[in-house]
């Protein structure tokens, strides 16, 4: 989950890595939580894992905004539900299908090629060190 909530923020915020700097990495079996400083952006990551749990869930906060993600299969199809503190409700499609079909509709505009391998770059560069702190 680490590098698509890391490809979220880099998204969101700029491509332009400046500058990150780790704060703290704590990890057990089943659960693992970072903080770190990404430009400008203190981000707080918790992962936890309950294999009992048959449906996947994702949270997330900004600023004062609660998000949570349910995921749900219908129809043999993943649909992703997003409620915002615990009323809104948002369908979004599958993120990876929806980059894909960017990626094929523009192949021949390279702003967005260099944007995606821009993001990758920084990402992995992150993950790096994360994963050998």
């Amino acid at each position: 989950m680490l590098p698509h909530a890391l490809s979220f923020l880099l998204t969101l915020k700029s491509n332009n890595l400046k500058y990150f700097k780790i704060i703290e990495v704590y990890k057990k079996k089943n659960f693992w939580k970072c903080k770190i400083i990404i430009n400008d952006c203190l981000c707080k990551f918790h992962f936890k894992q309950d294999h009992k749990r048959l449906d996947s869930r994702l949270s997330f906060r900004i600023n004062d905004d609660i998000y949570l993600r349910k995921q749900i299969i219908k129809d043999g199809i993943y649909v992703n539900k997003i409620l915002k503190n615990k009323e809104k409700i948002f369908n979004i499609k599958n993120p990876m299908s929806d980059y894909l079909s960017l990626i094929l509709k523009n192949l021949n505009k390279k702003n967005i090629l260099k944007k995606n391998n821009s993001i990758t770059i920084n990402l992995v560069k992150i993950m790096e060190e994360l994963v050998n702190y």
